[in-house]
């Protein structure tokens, strides 16, 4: 900011962000030339008129920049930013992302009330009003500074400089931290780039492994144990990982010059069908789950269409002729979102309606009208069935010291036909005591509560860390990867880690150590059931402290008008900017043809051109 004198500086300067024309070489003679010749012929003093005339190149009219720079939202045919486009059009994708994506959804979930999820939430919106001035403005500054490579003309010029013939203004953000910062400022941006990188990408790969593990590979390999699942997890992520370095050489083909650009269109494409149907099963209690998923199938067709169609037929260098379909060329993607959108939400309303209601149960708070239900489901508790034909269910969280033994079971196993204990309805997992379980088996609890009368015995138990393998360092290794997998809480026990590091090698584990909570003092002397539905009511409260509900209204109120004002005078306080002059490499020693320097003469009384 400093260098370019503030925001005044870059709205008096930018129109000046162009890159410098040599006139030694043939082709920016010619260019001088051909401007003189037009200024002549039409009488016209603005670069921004000279540069659209049919008799000079369009090179130049691609490098300037546009008079609507400090314009926001644009005309409706805008082929940047239509602000009809942008309000109905982006904001469905924007809904995805923030409320629907499985990334933002894990770390709403994590908060530790509702109002630690709404704070966190403003917290973000209040942070989301600084990419203008830390993404946008820099930017610009960025194309002040380096004119001749962020806003180099598109074609032969841009390929020597960056690689694209689009553009380069993907150089904007290096060039001015390479260019402007010192060496340690430099590697401490490096370094909180790189993090903040890792971060999302954690993220996305732990939520995309979730997504597969529970929701598509349970559903084929229904019985599969939590180590094995793990495994695939993890199997998972390598492969996103592979996936995505592989794509990187289509992203740098399809993104044009704007990395940015190119991530708002995919989004268009596959996003809106999300939003829609996320809006209107919240919105919405008569929307069923067969409607939802037609109009998400419906989506996914429509995006994938259009995505695959943009693929294809690129968009072409600017000032070359536009051959694409219209259905891609004169259809903004913004407004294929809108269409998206709407027409998702319309397949949900039609099928949804050709359908069987949801029942009232199966709504409890689930939708924005049922949110704040008094009555809380709870689990009944029940001796067992008249017959004495009662499935039990135990599920099995952890085993140490069970391997190869008939009698017992591994992780995530689940025991059944149990004769102890009793009957949970409403598809609830049996829990078992944990002074009911003998050594070498911790059982889940769920939530910190016992079901008297229920055992489970194994007394013949054997060494987990025992292999088959002969040698040490093959023991050792096994160990290692099955630690690594998830499969052992630790490569060796704690008394033989030494002998471990020592001898290079397990042996046995020396005991069990288990971990129980406390039972809560409260719940005594009530039953399962009630004590369940306590726990639950604690977890899923929506009730709030008055004075943090209103300071959380009142942020959100500021919030808003913040943003509100930003799109308002951002969109019609500026003036269009005028672009010009060009500046003239010249060189005081070297002499140039009498036409040439006829036409730079010309073009400075003008007041088109400057000698740099």
């Amino acid at each position: 900011y400093v260098r370019v004198g503030g925001l005044p500086g870059i709205v008096a300067g930018y129109g000046r962000a162009i890159p410098h024309i040599d006139p030694y070489s043939t082709e920016g003679a010619q260019m001088l030339v051909d401007l003189a010749n037009i200024s002549t012929l039409t009488n016209s003093t603005s670069l921004a008129t000279l540069v659209t005339h049919p008799d000079l190149g369009p090179g130049l009219g691609c490098s300037i920049p546009s008079p609507k720079a400090f314009r926001l939202l644009r005309e409706v045919d805008d082929p940047d930013m239509p602000w009809l486009g942008f309000i109905l059009g982006q904001t469905p994708a924007s809904i995805w992302y923030w409320c629907a994506d499985q990334m933002m959804v894990q770390r709403v979930l994590a908060a530790k009330s509702l109002s630690h999820a709404q704070g966190g939430t403003l917290m973000a919106g209040a942070i989301k009003q600084l990419p203008l001035f830390i993404m946008v403005i820099p930017g610009m500054i960025s194309r002040m500074l380096y004119p001749n490579e962020v806003a180099c003309i598109p074609g032969a010029q841009c390929l020597q400089v960056c690689g694209q013939r689009n553009g380069c203004s993907n150089l904007a953000y290096p060039k001015l931290v390479i260019g402007l910062m010192p060496s340690g400022l430099r590697g401490l941006m490096l370094s909180v780039m790189l993090a903040a990188l890792i971060s999302d990408l954690t993220s996305i790969f732990n939520s995309a492994s979730t997504l597969f593990t529970v929701d598509i590979y349970q559903r084929f390999r229904k019985s599969a144990r939590e180590a094995e699942l793990m495994i695939v997890g993890r199997v998972f992520v390598v492969v996103l990982v592979l996936v995505s370095i592989a794509w990187i050489p289509v992203i740098q083909q399809l993104q044009g010059s704007q990395l940015f650009i190119y991530i708002q269109a995919v989004s268009a494409c596959l996003a809106p069908p999300i939003a829609s149907i996320y809006l209107l099963a919240i919105l919405w209690k008569r929307s069923t789950e067969s409607g939802a998923f037609c109009a998400l199938v419906y989506g996914l067709i429509i995006g994938l269409i259009r995505m695959i169609l943009t693929i294809i037929y690129s968009e072409p260098v600017c000032g070359e002729a536009d051959l694409r379909p219209a259905i891609v060329s004169k259809v903004h993607y913004m407004y294929f979102a809108l269409f998206s959108f709407l027409s998702s939400g319309l397949v949900l309303v039609i099928i949804s309606f050709f359908s069987e209601r949801p029942k009232p149960e199966n709504l409890h708070r689930l939708t924005y009208w049922t949110a704040w239900d008094p009555t809380v489901p709870t689990c009944e508790v029940t001796e067992g069935e008249e017959d004495g034909s009662v499935e039990q269910h135990y599920k099995v969280v952890d085993v140490l010291n069970m391997k190869n033994q008939k009698n017992t079971k591994s992780a995530g196993d689940v025991v059944r036909d149990q004769p102890y204990g009793h009957n949970f309805h409403q598809g609830f997992d049996k829990v078992l005591s944990p002074d009911k379980v003998n050594s070498g088996l911790q059982v889940e609890k769920y939530p910190e509560h016992y079901v008297s009368d229920t055992e489970i015995r194994s007394p013949h138990l054997s060494c987990p860390c025992a292999c088959k393998c002969e040698t040490r360092s093959g023991r050792c290794l096994l160990h290692l990867m099955k630690w690594f997998c998830g499969c052992e809480d630790r490569p060796c026990s704690a008394d033989e880690e030494e002998r471990c590091l020592n001898a290079v090698c397990c042996e046995k584990l020396a005991g069990i150590v288990q971990k129980y909570r406390a039972p809560d003092t409260d719940l005594e002397g009530k039953t399962f059931a009630e004590r369940y539905a306590v726990r639950l009511q604690k977890i899923i409260s929506l009730s709030q402290d008055p004075r943090a509900k209103c300071a959380l209204r009142v942020g959100l109120i500021i919030i808003l008008i913040i943003s509100l004002f930003g799109f308002i005078f951002f969109s019609v306080y500026f003036d269009m900017t005028e672009a010009g002059p060009l500046q003239i490499k010249y060189a005081a020693n070297e002499s140039l043809p009498d036409n040439i320097s006829s036409a730079i003469s010309s073009l400075e009384r003008l007041g088109v051109v400057v000698r740099n």
